[in-house]
């Protein structure tokens, strides 16, 4: 009956017959029944009172079953904002699991929602170490490594990505980096080499600033123009630069 409820979606009386069933036969409560009731609480939006019976699940499963309920439980105390124990289990599991790239992963994700930045680059460069990474998690690893004050991660991080596709956010990223790294030259030339045509005003405003550091005026007093032209918030500090640098 519960069964049948659930494959009609009528989630109340299927809710309501696995209780009675829970209930009455608590001793003979079988994987699969707890399994389908779960479906049935979380289709309902019930998430808070499936935890108990996800929690048992991950517990008693084996092989990727287990698995499979133990992403699924992660992904419970996260959505329900359970920030405590979504970091808890997650160290658990990458402590039950060392080798397993998908636990690394999610701790990252877990400490990167509470804006703990460095440990999210610990268990993500982990991660790295364990399967590659996909271009946004290269690019989330070289982020992290640029927030951190490390460039010279970075740096390499976004060539690679910029490889594949151009990025105006990451080109910008890299030549910052190449910046703090004392290589003001090289983020030139990656700029040239990259998008020699750009128009977004954010790498044309550090290139223009990265012109003037290097006193070569002439060119970054005709960048600085060519951003102030456009309505962008950079407006009024590009004609400002562009006046200090004539």
């Amino acid at each position: 009956s519960a069964v049948a409820y659930l494959m009609a979606q009528r989630s109340e009386p299927s809710i309501a017959a696995f209780a009675k069933l829970f209930q009455n036969h608590a001793d003979r409560i079988a994987p699969a029944w707890r399994e389908n009731f779960v479906h049935a609480l979380l289709s309902a939006g019930l998430a808070r009172r499936a935890l108990p019976h996800i929690r048992l699940l991950a517990e008693q499963s084996t092989g990727e079953k287990q698995v499979r309920w133990q992403e699924i439980l992660l992904h419970q105390y996260i959505q329900l904002e359970m920030r405590e124990q979504a970091r808890t289990y997650a160290l658990f599991l990458t402590r039950q699991a060392p080798t397993r790239a998908r636990w690394w992963k999610a701790l990252a994700h877990v400490y990167l929602s509470d804006g703990k930045y460095k440990p999210a680059l610990t268990a993500l460069t982990i991660c790295s170490y364990l399967e590659p990474l996909a271009d946004h998690e290269t690019k989330l690893l070289a982020d992290l490594h640029l927030q951190l004050g490390i460039p010279v991660k970075a740096a390499p991080l976004y060539e690679a990505v910029l490889q594949q596709k151009t990025d105006p956010r990451l080109l910008h990223n890299l030549m910052l980096a190449l910046q703090q790294l004392g290589r003001p030259t090289e983020a030139l030339d990656a700029l040239q080499r990259l998008a020699p045509a750009t128009k977004a005003p954010e790498l044309l405003m550090l290139k223009a600033d990265l012109l003037y550091n290097l006193e070569r005026y002439e060119e970054a007093a005709r960048t600085y123009r060519q951003t102030a032209q456009r309505d962008t918030r950079y407006k009024g500090r590009a004609w400002l630069m562009a006046g200090y640098a004539a």
